[in-house]
């Protein structure tokens, strides 16, 4: 009897030990595979956030240069009388310098027009200065007159260089240059070409003696090609950018151009072909659209990269070591590993007595482990036994309560300005289709207006004091912003620009609230002679139309005019606005 009983407890024992030892290694398997998947998706989730916010940086750098051209070319088609063309008989020029041949307009009619188009540039240029002042990034700024029109020399051309202040360049010769030599006139040429507004690739221009990126813009009307309207960017204030880029230890970021060549690469040097490195890679040079990631090889390191295309035609690629991105499941595994062993020693010795025990907290942590791997971070582990299954579960927990911590603190810095703290331009976006969705509804449109802020100065503050004083300058004008509209949502937008979305109370006193601002400014200022703690700031506010407005982003581009204009106001001293 004695030995069946021994028999019995034996099997029992080691059926227990086997059933433990199985449920162990199933629990490790899960939290391993889990912790890999969990760290892949975790990898990819941040490359993509690294690649997604990066690019939507660099495209709010390139915006603004399109948004400043884009106003001056709205200006120069709107303004252009179409009656000079016809009476100087130039209606239907195509710019390709044989459109008018047999017809050429007389020598009076010459004259007239030409006298016509020195006050239209004239009126272009007022607003051009504005633009191109501000925007620190802005190189160059030209409009060129259709030579057919107006002869080699007609338009203007101000450019900056080893100076803050724009000065008059030579215009170059349309008609010395074949129509394919990019370098010199492609700026002329590309978007006559194509039609429409364009970016031109990253070229090296002989009359800087740098690498430029060009936005330009044709001008038509009444079917004749008028001219081009255009800015230059220094092309490595963008490789600055993107060489700031910091994805784990070693990661880094290039650029290519939408054929798969590259364009800047901190290894490599510019003109090679992505396919001609790495077979694999050459998807991301060929797409034309966010992707990845994708694993490929490189002076025989395993790595992954995810790419995206920036607003001008070129390729973002951010790469990483695949070493760099299994670092933290390794570890993972190993600890789950020895715990897990720690857990079996126990679970034998004390299989008869806590069998029950100890099954249901592993069960709990195995669904806990799906869960996780699922996606939901809110598992919820109720064992809490002093005991190895205790530390694992306490372990889990920590882990879970880290990750989760992890990731809402991405969201959270994805939607936050860190140097001012308000909320970002991807904040606004949020905000802005929600106004948009409420906008759709014919029977419940919102009330609301945006004011945009500018920071004056900007520029002579960084380049006099530094970039210190700089910041201090946008947080003193940031903080005077948020303490006047306390009640409305305040979003960083730019460098020096921020938007208040007024509601409600506040947009029912919004003019007395500008007045408390110009108040305030005013009595801040009068405390201090250092020029980053004034507040010195250009104003501009539109209110929803519905009759007007067919979304949030033409409210935007009206407060963004009635800024420009107070800007515009302020430096020829006429504004009202004392700050």
């Amino acid at each position: 009897m004695m030995e069946r009983m021994r028999s019995i407890r034996t099997r029992v024992t080691t059926l227990t030990i086997v059933a433990i030892l199985l449920s162990v290694m199933l629990v490790g398997a899960i939290a391993i595979v889990s912790a890999r998947r969990e760290a892949d998706r975790h990898a990819a989730e941040v490359l993509k956030l690294t690649c997604t916010s990066k690019c939507d940086e660099i495209n709010r750098f390139l915006s603004y240069a399109e948004e400043g051209v884009n106003t001056v070319s709205r200006l120069a088609h709107e303004s252009l009388d179409p009656s000079e063309l016809l009476d100087a008989g130039v209606i239907g020029a195509t710019g390709s310098g044989r459109s008018l041949r047999g017809h050429e307009p007389s020598e009076s009619q010459r004259e007239r027009l030409n006298a016509y188009l020195k006050e239209y540039l004239a009126d272009t240029q007022s607003v051009f200065d504005v633009v191109a002042e501000s925007n620190p990034n802005v190189l160059t700024y030209y409009v060129r007159i259709n030579p057919e029109l107006g002869g080699e020399s007609c338009g203007y051309w101000y450019a900056k260089q080893r100076t803050v202040d724009f000065e008059p360049r030579r215009l170059t010769s349309i008609n010395g240059y074949a129509t394919d030599d990019v370098s010199h006139v492609g700026w002329y040429y590309l978007p006559l070409e194509s039609g429409k507004p364009t970016w031109l690739d990253p070229y090296y221009n002989e009359n800087m003696d740098r690498t430029i990126i060009s936005y330009v813009t044709p001008i038509y009307r009444c079917g004749t090609f008028i001219g081009v309207v255009g800015v230059d960017l220094d092309f490595e204030e963008l490789t600055k950018q993107i060489e700031s880029i910091e994805i784990l230890e070693t990661g880094y970021a290039f650029l290519t151009d939408n054929k798969g060549k590259i364009v800047f690469h901190p290894k490599l040097a510019s003109g090679q072909f992505l396919a001609d490195i790495n077979n694999e890679l050459k998807a991301a040079g060929d797409s034309q659209q966010s992707a990845g990631p994708i694993s490929y090889r490189f002076d025989g390191m395993a790595k992954k990269a995810v790419w995206g295309t920036l607003s001008n035609g070129l390729t973002l690629i951010v790469s990483v070591p695949l070493r760099e991105i299994n670092q933290g499941w390794y570890g993972m595994s190993f600890y789950i590993g020895v715990t897990a062993a720690l857990a079996l020693v126990l679970f034998t010795m004390v299989a008869a007595s806590l069998m029950r025990h100890i099954t249901l907290p592993l069960e709990q942590l195995a669904d806990a482990a799906k869960q996780l791997a699922a996606g939901n971070y809110d598992v919820n582990l109720t064992y809490d036994g002093n005991d190895e299954v205790g530390v694992l579960t306490k372990s889990f927990l920590q882990m879970e309560h880290e990750l989760h911590s992890f990731i809402s603190d991405l969201n959270s810095k994805a939607y936050r300005d860190d140097l001012t703290g308000v909320k970002n331009k991807a904040a606004l976006s949020v905000y802005t289709r929600r106004l948009d969705d409420s906008i759709k509804n014919p029977d419940k449109h919102p009330s609301f207006a945006l004011t945009v802020f500018d920071c004056n100065n900007l520029k002579l503050i960084n380049d006099n004091f530094g970039h210190e004083r700089g910041d201090q300058y946008l947080q003193a004008a940031c903080r005077l912003i948020c303490k006047v509209y306390a009640h409305s949502p305040v979003f960083r937008t730019g460098g020096d620009e921020f938007v208040v979305i007024l509601t409600l109370e506040d947009l029912r006193n919004v003019e007395a609230l500008e007045a408390r601002f110009d108040a305030r400014a005013q009595e801040e200022n009068a405390l201090t002679t250092d020029p980053w703690r004034t507040v010195d700031l250009a104003r501009g506010r539109a209110s929803f139309d519905p009759q007007v407005d067919p979304d949030v982003a033409s409210v935007l581009h009206r407060a963004d005019m009635a800024m420009y204009e107070d800007k515009r106001l302020k430096k020829s001293g006429r504004s009202s606005k004392p700050f």
